[in-house]
């Protein structure tokens, strides 16, 4: 079993399951926000806080890396793996700052649709992890890889429809258009990075199955 030749002091996957279970309630708590936007302040400070814990672990699993002799997989894959995830949350975070910095009065038609989609990709980034920790039975960290794939496709259906909607509802209206916009696209981008983990977990899988 893979967990077997990881040292004691160098829990990588443990870190890895933590962060993912912070980036899945950071991305929760987006939700939230969006179905209780008045209240946006203070889960835009819950979202913050979370991005600081997660830089944290990046942090560590990044200082583990540099003095554990013998690590579970590539060195430069686990670094590569805990930067990734936390670019997710560090998106979440940019989107939820960037609705106070612009003073967005309400939620953009479509973005609720967007934020569900990133916790479900998170979701199933976190059975991946989980999967990937032994190794046992690599089809089942992949089969959760694959629906991130189509989560990402999902997400990219949606913003092509809500950005053509919004040019040709709010064509008279060019700043909120840009304001909109950046907002989509942050989620988006937080939705790709989600895949570009599980493209990562899928190359670890490969190589060690």
């Amino acid at each position: 079993m893979l967990a077997r030749l990881m040292p004691k002091e160098g829990r990588f996957f443990e870190c890895f399951n933590t962060m993912g279970q912070k980036i899945l309630e950071g991305c929760t708590i987006y939700e939230k926000l969006l179905q209780d936007y008045e209240h946006l302040p203070n889960y835009g400070l819950d979202i913050r806080k979370i991005e600081h814990e997660c830089d944290e672990i990046t942090h560590q699993v990044i200082d583990l890396v540099n003095k554990v002799f013998i690590t579970p997989v590539d060195r430069e894959d686990i670094q590569v793996l805990v930067k990734t995830m936390d670019d997710v949350i560090d998106l979440v975070n940019s989107a939820a700052q960037c609705m106070q910095t612009y003073e967005i009065q309400s939620v953009p038609p479509g973005l609720g649709s967007m934020a569900h989609v990133l916790a479900q990709a998170m979701q199933e980034i976190g059975a991946a992890l989980q999967a990937m920790e032994t190794l046992r039975r690599p089809e089942q960290t992949l089969r959760h890889c694959i629906e991130v794939n189509r989560l990402e496709n999902e997400c990219d259906r949606i913003i092509r429809e809500q950005v053509a909607r919004l040019f040709r509802e709010h064509k008279d209206d060019p700043l909120l258009v840009i304001k909109y916009k950046e907002i989509y696209e942050t989620i988006e981008a937080a939705v790709d990075c989600c895949e570009d983990v599980a493209n990562v977990i899928e190359a670890i899988t490969i190589k060690h199955s």
